[in-house]
């Protein structure tokens, strides 16, 4: 069951995504809606497991920005689409980090086109990885999308989610014997990369970057690009940005 949540101060624009995502779906996937009307609406209503959001970026109150912002502070876990009558790309936009955005006025073959990538993206979430890995020698279960990086330790990896869990508790951390080249050559169609020989990371989670002083910031913490990965990552991230932001071209 895939749950879509739409927020949208218009209601005739929510029954109209609905049909569009419903007519993108053609029946392959169970799905359910969810529909708020404001930006407190969804906050105070939304609970876990939302797989898709689609959030309008004007709202009166409390905006789509604002919205996301806060979402993105409880670790929103599903694919963020914006919705917007202008697209108009703010400082915001990096630490938001919206999957795609949707033009109200695009045509609707062109809408339908950005909804079927948005599907492919909340499958792709939704797969998960066998590490052979482990804590206290127990085999773990990880999903792909929970992963912030993966750093190279003691001739395998450790590996970083979004709960932070492993930074604070070392003896409990979790642990691969696969090395980082192996585990980056499964996981290169998941959008990972590696900036350096140290580290893997997942490049949805890149909140800001310096190229010229050749660091990452990535869920609050730096890292760093090296020379001789320098090239190869930042084509990695070119390509990444530029299906991120075409807008639903093809």
């Amino acid at each position: 069951m895939y749950r879509i949540a739409i927020c949208d101060d218009d209601r005739e624009y929510i029954g109209e995504l609905e049909r569009m995502i419903r007519e993108s779906n053609g029946g392959r996937r169970e799905i359910c809606f969810e529909e708020y009307v404001s930006g407190l609406d969804l906050l105070k209503k939304i609970s876990g497991g939302v797989d898709i959001l689609f959030l309008d970026i004007q709202m009166g109150g409390l905006d789509g920005n604002e919205t996301a912002q806060l979402l993105r502070e409880k670790n929103f876990p599903g694919v963020l689409v914006q919705c917007s009558g202008v697209y108009n790309p703010t400082p915001e936009t990096i630490v938001i980090s919206p999957y795609r955005y949707l033009l109200k006025q695009d045509p609707r073959e062109k809408t339908l086109a950005v909804l079927e990538e948005i599907f492919e993206e909340a499958d792709k979430q939704n797969q998960c990885f066998v590490l052979e890995g482990y804590i206290h020698k127990k085999e773990i279960l990880v999903k792909v999308s929970d992963i912030l990086y993966v750093r190279r330790y003691r001739g395998g990896g450790r590996i970083y989610t979004k709960t932070g869990r492993e930074r604070k508790n070392a003896e409990s951390m979790l642990r691969i014997q696969e090395t980082l080249e192996g585990l980056e050559e499964k996981l290169c169609s998941f959008d990972f990369a590696m900036p350096h020989n140290s580290y893997l990371i997942n490049l949805r989670y890149i909140q800001d970057f310096d190229i010229e002083m050749g660091t990452i910031i990535l869920d609050g913490e730096t890292l760093h690009i090296s020379r001789s990965r320098k090239k190869d990552f930042m084509e990695r991230m070119a390509k990444y940005m530029k299906m991120k932001y075409r807008m639903g071209r093809r």
